[in-house]
């Protein structure tokens, strides 16, 4: 765009075509998105202790994010991670849960976990070689009707008396082969209208 671009004498876009006005009472159409929240952990992580713990905790860049308050209770939250990559030192499962405001998402799980089953988002299986890593992405569309931000926070869990690791092989290794990579873990919520 060359040229100045105005309103009512208020100059809207400017020279280099960033827009620099305000929307006023536009109506936008029902799906679009509000604003965008994104976090990367890039650090490493283990969990031994048989119960959930957010990946990263008490790291900078833990997969937690606080949103601002919902445009409505209508809004919707598309909730989506990645785990770069998972560990653990023998055979077992690592499970995953999305967890809103401290509590597990029920939606976000199996709703055919009867007896003593744990319902997770997502898991994997890994073998007993501690020298490789697991990976996947979820997503999720949660309506939380709330008129308060939310907390949304990915947390992890361990197989009995294994170790689970995040971004890094259990057995990390120092060695320049595609096993021993070290990865990012991300999640992004985007608030829909």
């Amino acid at each position: 765009m060359t040229g100045i671009f105005k309103i009512n004498n208020n100059e809207v876009f400017g020279s280099d075509g960033t827009f620099s006005g305000t929307i006023g009472n536009a109506t936008f159409p029902a799906g679009h998105v509000v604003k965008v929240y994104s976090v990367t952990f890039r650090g490493t992580d283990s969990n031994g202790t048989d119960g959930f713990v957010i990946v990263g905790a008490g790291d900078s860049d833990e997969l937690k994010i606080v949103t601002d308050t919902p445009q409505s209770t209508a809004s919707k939250f598309l909730i989506t991670f990645s785990i770069g990559g998972f560990s653990a030192n023998g055979a077992s499962q690592t499970s995953f849960q999305i967890f809103k405001n401290g509590s597990f998402i029920t939606n976000a799980g199996s709703d055919a976990n009867t007896g003593s089953r744990t319902s997770e988002t997502a898991g994997h299986f890994m073998t007993s070689d501690a020298n490789h890593t697991g990976a996947f992405a979820f997503s999720f569309l949660d309506s939380p009707s709330s008129s308060s931000a939310l907390t949304y926070d990915i947390r992890f869990r361990n197989q009995g008396t294994t170790v689970s690791t995040i971004n890094y092989p259990y057995g990390n290794l120092n060695d320049s082969g595609t096993y021993a990579s070290y990865s990012a873990s991300t999640l992004i919520i985007q608030e829909v209208a």
